[in-house]
């Protein structure tokens, strides 16, 4: 949080500095390995960032904290909750309750990745085993759901390189960068942004994390009859704290509560099943 933090106060100054001529709606974050993380962070809360690009961010960053353990426990070297608490580097030192027990956090980074929606993000991406492509690559796919809900995947992109070193940006990759760039930065129409690049092949098991489909946050939309109700939903979808699985029925209620503050009445979604 302090990165994002300081470079919202960069742009409070910027927006007091015309001088400057920079465009402030031309604003774009990225960063590799822990300022990967950082660019997520800052792009994630705060809307005047117009394009995000975390690159080989890996744990506290792009992958789920869930599915890293997954990977863990079937004998895959990768960064879990419980080694990178104590880095001591990223996280308060209150976050260590969870070292053993990610399935009790109310979130995990497909809900950071999710923040971003409906504008642009790029998650750039390196086949390192301790960075958790399986992880990173799950993550991305539940987060993209948001998108396709906003009926925008294409401003919600992903790519999985192999064959380089940690934040060795590859020439490959840099088709798509510009794509992003030249689109949501620019205004160019040239280039494709519709990427879920998947190099390894690594596997989302959508059965096993994911229990409900964009169709349900589109049904959302249609019964709260507001967009201001829409952007309440895309920035509550949460893991389930019961479980492994991605679940939206506490955004749901959530939802549902605050368009009936807001509207004075109940939506079809409030009555929708739910088990707290």
């Amino acid at each position: 949080m302090a990165w994002a933090w300081g470079v919202s106060r960069l742009i409070d100054a910027l927006e007091k500095t015309p001088a400057t001529n920079i465009d402030l709606a031309r604003l774009g974050v990225t960063g590799c390995s822990r300022n990967g993380k950082g660019a997520l962070t800052v792009g994630a809360f705060d809307e005047r960032i117009k394009l995000t690009i975390p690159q080989e961010s890996g744990s506290g960053g792009s992958a789920s904290w869930r599915v890293s353990d997954w990977m863990a426990s079937q004998g895959q070297e990768t960064q879990t909750l419980s080694e990178i608490v104590g880095e001591n580097v990223w996280f308060r030192a209150n976050f260590n309750q969870f070292s053993s027990a990610a399935t009790k956090l109310p979130f995990d980074h497909h809900s950071i990745i999710g923040l971003v929606a409906p504008r642009a993000i790029l998650i750039i991406e390196n086949d390192i085993l301790w960075l958790g492509p399986q992880s990173s690559w799950s993550s991305a796919n539940a987060a993209r759901m948001i998108w396709q809900g906003f009926g925008v995947p294409d401003m919600m992109g992903y790519s999985l390189t192999t064959g380089h070193n940690h934040c060795a940006f590859p020439s490959s990759q840099q088709s798509e960068v510009n794509a992003y760039v030249q689109r949501f930065l620019i205004g160019s129409t040239a280039g494709n942004t519709n990427v879920m690049r998947n190099d390894p092949g690594v596997i989302f098991n959508q059965g096993m994390w994911v229990n409900w489909t964009p169709e349900i946050l589109v049904q959302i939309r249609r019964r709260s009859g507001e967009d201001r109700g829409w952007k309440i939903a895309d920035r509550v979808i949460h893991i389930d704290p019961r479980s492994s699985i991605l679940d939206p029925r506490s955004s749901i209620l959530k939802l549902s509560q605050a368009l009936r503050t807001a509207r004075g009445t109940c939506p079809a979604a409030c009555h929708w099943p739910y088990h707290p």
